[in-house]
């Protein structure tokens, strides 16, 4: 039964090649081919969020500077 903090789960069929499957859990440190799977569709996701990010370098504008906002924080 899921509880209100478990997010919603889809069920997916994958096809991957069997040495992968079997090997990537154990070289991973992963429990299992699932949090393997899971685990590496983050990654990507992270990836691609750190990509988009780097093209705005210089492409936006902010109020202060990293020092006047850490002078703020003091």
């Amino acid at each position: 039964m899921r509880d209100e903090t478990t997010p919603p789960m889809k069920k997916v069929t994958l096809l991957l090649p069997r040495d992968l499957a079997e090997h990537a859990p154990a070289e991973l440190g992963k429990a299992s081919l699932t949090e393997a799977v899971r685990d590496a569709l983050r990654d990507a996701l992270h990836r691609q969020a750190c990509k988009e990010l780097l093209e705005l370098r210089g492409k936006v504008k902010f109020q202060y500077t990293w020092q006047e906002m850490k002078a703020m924080d003091d």
